[in-house]
């Protein structure tokens, strides 16, 4: 939804008070409904052609009861937002726009920023004048096809864990297919970690050395997943069998250590990152690994290979960060060392989401949400 019957002339917002949103993800959206809800006028900026960032991509991985991946309510605050009948009057979603200045004029009452947005197809930039900004420009997935020794566009069935999202039916009705010949796998490997915890980085200049913090609760989300579907759609058959291999697995959620006590009952799980991945008879993918427990190098063969690649900073952190005097740390998301509750260097702008660090949707949420409520308190009465 582009920003519409709006003009290039600056309106006087509702309230006095105007806060610009960059970005219209699960962060981005969750500020702006709390925003407005306080009667602050919100205007959102997303350089996609529509609303929901990477969580408009993933798929709920509800089996017999919900897995609280929080996609549904990530996506239902878009909804909320932009999509419905009763949205807020006082959010506007600019699709396809993007930040092309901030100037800053400092006023008795605290600083007041300028803000130029470039919108594809309209000749002249839209102008606003807004006291607060929040920056909210979430997460690149890592692209394993920087790693050859793992095969991805290479090897068939060998996908990464985006792609298996958007494999997995949403109606949970049809079991999930093989790439290569629509079949449903029988045995399928997780390989954690890919693009994250490592020294020795497949892409800079961001170092990787840190955990992606989502890997693991979306990467055991999805197998019991497919193993539900895989016993849904055929009882005759066994559930697909499922191998995780792993360094440790990262703790996440409130029920976590009963949700993995189950996961350790359905599902095999290797300590060991593979080094290297191979095409095998049958469009089978065969993975090389050391054991860590006896330091033996093996193999094993699969029919699925699901890389869960990790949260990278968004590429377009360096140009937003020069827009608004705004540093990113040596990872390269937004350096907010030294600040509370979002809060920057700069008075009145905020980070909040995967633009500031990896986090899981919820994560996102509950700190935009937080950040919102921190502009919403420095309101005058």
């Amino acid at each position: 939804m582009m920003s519409q019957g709006l003009s290039n002339m600056d309106p006087k917002p509702m309230n006095g008070s105007r806060v610009l949103v960059l970005g219209a993800g699960p962060a981005g959206t969750a500020a702006a409904l709390e925003l407005s809800c306080a009667g602050l006028e919100v205007h959102v900026v997303e350089k996609a052609s529509k609303p929901g960032g990477q969580a408009g991509e993933y798929s709920c991985k509800a089996t017999d009861q919900c897995l609280r991946c929080n996609v549904c309510l990530a996506q239902e605050h878009v909804r909320q937002a932009y999509g419905a009948e009763k949205s807020p009057k006082n959010i506007t979603l600019h699709t396809n726009a993007e930040l092309k200045e901030l100037k800053q004029t400092p006023t008795q009452a605290g600083p007041v920023y300028t803000a130029v947005i470039d919108q594809l197809g309209q000749a002249e930039p839209l102008t606003l004048e807004v006291a607060h900004v929040m920056v909210c420009t979430g997460f690149d997935p890592y692209d394993p096809s920087d790693n050859n020794a793992l095969g991805y566009g290479k090897i068939p069935n060998v996908i990464s864990g985006l792609d298996m999202e958007k494999l997995s039916p949403a109606d949970h009705l049809q079991p999930v297919l093989r790439p290569s010949d629509q079949t449903p796998p029988k045995n399928i490997a997780f390989i954690q970690c890919v693009g994250s915890r490592n020294e020795k980085p497949h892409r800079c200049p961001e170092r990787t050395n840190y955990c992606s913090a989502v890997c693991c609760s979306y990467a055991l989300r999805l197998a019991r997943l497919i193993r539900h579907i895989s016993a849904k759609t055929d009882s005759q058959a066994e559930p697909t069998e499922i191998t995780v291999f792993n360094m440790d697995i990262q703790r996440f959620g409130r029920d976590f250590e009963s949700f993995y006590a189950q996961c350790k009952e359905q599902m095999r799980f290797i300590k060991a990152r593979p080094y290297q991945l191979a095409a095998a008879d049958g469009d089978r993918v065969t993975v090389r690994y050391e054991d860590q427990p006896t330091c033996q190098q093996k193999e094993e063969t699969f029919d699925m290979v699901v890389l869960s690649v990790g949260i990278r900073p968004n590429p377009d952190n360096a140009k937003v960060s020069a827009k608004l005097d705004l540093p990113v740390n040596e990872q390269g998301f937004f350096d907010t060392a030294g600040c509370l509750a979002g809060a920057t260097a700069r008075g009145g702008i905020y980070v909040a989401g995967t633009a500031r660090a990896p986090m899981d949707i919820a994560g996102a949420i509950a700190e935009a949400q937080a950040v919102a409520g921190t502009i919403i308190a420095s309101q005058p009465e």
